[in-house]
């Protein structure tokens, strides 16, 4: 083989140089996708599986501005006693919109996009049903908005809670 002492032309450089990028991005495009399957995978099936944990941790504040909980969503119990207090099992506080300060409200008074805090457990369930296993148990202070008013109580459902029902809700920062 006989080894050309002339320069590559311009052309050739931009076209060596094109090759090796587009080599570049689909190796990065390769390694992307098997990281998101391997975090998709992991979040639904090993949450607690020291990879996904690590993987968790690196991309959830990237996403979508909202907290690491954001990929909870679900149905919680809203219940004030009829002494407007909060009762054993609603152990949720509304934060409307429009004012951004805790209230204890009743259910009518909730709307769409306000966000609700727990200030103990709450069981998070995949229906708007006390009979099923929860999907998640919330810790105290975490933040949900709801999505949904999914379905109020009425007075012999409710006992002596003076005002309950089912909020569908997604994670989010609190306020």
């Amino acid at each position: 083989m006989v080894e050309s002492t002339e320069k590559p032309s311009r052309l050739r450089k931009i076209v060596n140089a094109t090759h090796a990028t587009a080599k570049l991005i689909s190796s990065l495009g390769t390694i992307i996708g098997f990281i998101s399957t391997a975090y998709i995978l992991g979040v639904n099936y090993l949450p607690n599986f020291p990879a996904t944990i690590f993987l968790t941790n690196v991309f959830d504040p990237l996403v979508a501005g909202r907290n690491p909980e954001r990929f909870t969503e679900g149905y919680a119990y809203y219940e004030i006693g009829s002494d407007g207090k909060l009762t054993k099992f609603g152990q949720l506080v509304h934060i409307p919109k429009t004012s951004g300060k805790e209230h204890r409200s009743s259910f009518s008074e909730l709307n769409i996009g306000d966000i609700v805090k727990s200030k103990s457990e709450v069981n998070l369930r995949p229906d708007d049903s006390p009979d099923k296993t929860p999907v998640r148990v919330l810790g105290t202070g975490e933040c949900f908005e709801i999505t949904e008013i999914k379905r109020e109580l009425n007075k012999e459902e409710r006992g002596n809670a003076s005002s309950a029902g089912w909020l569908g809700v997604v994670g989010t920062k609190c306020p």
